[in-house]
Parts: C-alpha cells; sequence; structure tokens
C-alpha cells in the first residue's frame, strides 16, 4: 500500500470550509487512504451528556 499524500494546508482547507459552513469542529482524523474526516461537536456526545442520561437512568421514578 502506497504511503497517502496529503499537506498541512488540505487539513487547514478542510477545517475553514466546516468553520466557513457553521460547523463546530472537534477534531479531524486523516485516514490511510489520505481522506480527512472532519469531526463535529454535534456529532460527538460529551461526556456530561452521558453521565448525565446514566444519572437520569438510575434516579428514574419506579
Amino acid at each position: 500500500m502506497a504511503k497517502a499524500h496529503f499537506t498541512q494546508a488540505d487539513i487547514k482547507r478542510a477545517l475553514k470550509v466546516a468553520h466557513d459552513v457553521g460547523l463546530n469542529v472537534a477534531g479531524y482524523r486523516i485516514e490511510p487512504d489520505g481522506s480527512i474526516q472532519v469531526m463535529t461537536a454535534e456529532a460527538a456526545e460529551s461526556a456530561a451528556d452521558r453521565a448525565l442520561a446514566v444519572w437520569e437512568k438510575s434516579n428514574a421514578p419506579r
């Protein structure tokens, strides 16, 4: 498998496009094939949200 080629400019461009369309960028990932995946905060459930869901489930009326 050939090494994927990407530049810092490619990453900056992908992040700028995501920001320009109003996404809240939480991070990015470079895949082995060189594709860049931009992860948004909306797509990632926060630790606080998970903790609240666990608390609500354990404290639900029975």
